[in-house]
């Protein structure tokens, strides 16, 4: 097969084509752009819709003590933004600890949830928050917080 590109397109083999240069450009680009159009709606229509325009995020407090109603109080928060079908949960941390057992229940309780949960400091999280805090899928942290 020979291929000739001058100011005209000459292909031959057993038989011989001559086209206009500009001619063949053209026929090229548009097939091109329909195959990239094509491609596009094609992705566009595979492509899941997901509703985002109602997001749930249930807040709690952790800003006491740990101790067994801390423990309790998370329970509850847990159960209620899963009946709340909740997208999100934060819980709100301004402790400076307590029991460990107590924070190690709670800090399960954050690794085994379906929902994600951020953990926002709002001023202290020590010891055992700190404990609690790490277990968050993401912590965040109020400008001036230890």
């Amino acid at each position: 097969m020979l291929v000739n590109f001058n100011n005209n397109l000459e292909i031959s083999a057993d038989y011989k084509i001559t086209i206009n240069m500009k001619s063949f450009l053209s026929i090229i680009s548009c097939i091109l752009c329909m195959s990239l159009f094509s491609n596009l709606s094609a992705q566009q229509e595979e492509m899941p819709v997901k509703d985002t325009t109602k997001i749930t995020v249930f807040t709690f407090d952790i800003n006491k003590d740990i101790d067994p109603g801390m423990w309790r109080l998370t329970q509850k928060g847990f159960e209620e933004a899963r009946n709340a079908n909740a997208d999100y949960i934060v819980i709100n941390v301004n402790t400076y600890g307590g029991m460990v057992n107590m924070a190690d229940s709670i800090r399960t309780k954050i690794l085994d949830s379906t929902i994600p949960v951020y953990a926002y400091i709002t001023n202290n999280a020590a010891s055992a928050g700190a404990l609690i805090s790490i277990a968050a899928d993401n912590i965040y942290m109020k400008t001036g917080a230890k």
